[in-house]
């Protein structure tokens, strides 16, 4: 199977670059490295996008066009918005809502649904998740991630967005990859590792957690590894 992993940032990548195994071959496009691995029967493509939806919707395009993959894996950090969820829990991302999409302005849809899209949500590839599921020591939350292009770092803003979606953690790509596979008919999964708990003193947290790097992300990383062998 052709999978593409793709990462916000280089700091999320570099981890998983170091587990996957010898590059087998790299190029630049779209102003990316993508690097490539052969991991078990897998043709893997790795990629950061950059922060943010319009990046991480033009990197899923490109893998979709570029190496005609079958599944995407994200994999990054996100802000937890429930007491449930703290710094270094790994979780599986069940669905995500664009929650800056709004044009119930126009016609009254709900804020976060997109036009000719029947929910607020878009669903991600649960039954490859439970399939997974089935061979870890211990189950992972599947949860509600709400995304969008703000750092959530205000209680109000992240009561609101649990309020409003019930979500509970957040982010600023996961929507921009999973509306883009889905136009393409492509599976995404998403696995999160909470960094930060979306307040006042997240810049603090987050900057503190990610100094740790590969020891924080042995958790996640191995559950990538499971899929993809």
């Amino acid at each position: 199977m052709k999978i593409a992993i793709i990462t916000a940032m280089e700091k999320e990548s570099d981890p998983i670059y170091k587990r996957l195994g010898s590059v087998i071959g790299s190029e630049n496009a779209g102003g990316m490295t993508i690097y490539r691995f052969a991991v078990g029967d897998n043709d893997v493509f790795l990629l950061s996008c950059g922060i943010g939806e319009i990046q991480a919707s033009a990197a899923t395009q490109l893998v979709v066009d570029r190496y005609d993959v079958e599944l995407i894996i994200n994999l990054g950090f996100v802000g937890s918005l429930v007491p449930e969820l703290k710094a270094g829990d790994v979780c599986f991302v069940e669905r995500v809502v664009h929650h800056q999409f709004d044009i119930s302005g126009i016609d009254g849809v709900k804020r976060g649904q997109l036009n000719k899209h029947s929910d607020i949500y878009f669903y991600l590839d649960r039954q490859k998740v439970l399939a997974l599921q089935s061979k870890l020591p211990e189950k992972l939350p599947f949860v509600t991630l709400a995304s969008g292009d703000e750092f959530i770092c205000d209680r109000k803003k992240k009561d609101k967005l649990v309020k409003e979606f019930s979500a509970q953690i957040c982010d600023m790509e996961l929507a921009g990859i999973a509306i883009t596979a889905k136009k393409n008919g492509v599976s995404v999964l998403s696995i999160k590792l909470v960094s930060d708990n979306a307040d006042e003193e997240a810049a603090t947290s987050y900057n503190d957690f990610i100094k740790e790097g590969l020891l924080k992300m042995e958790g996640a990383i191995g559950i990538l590894l499971g899929i993809l062998h």
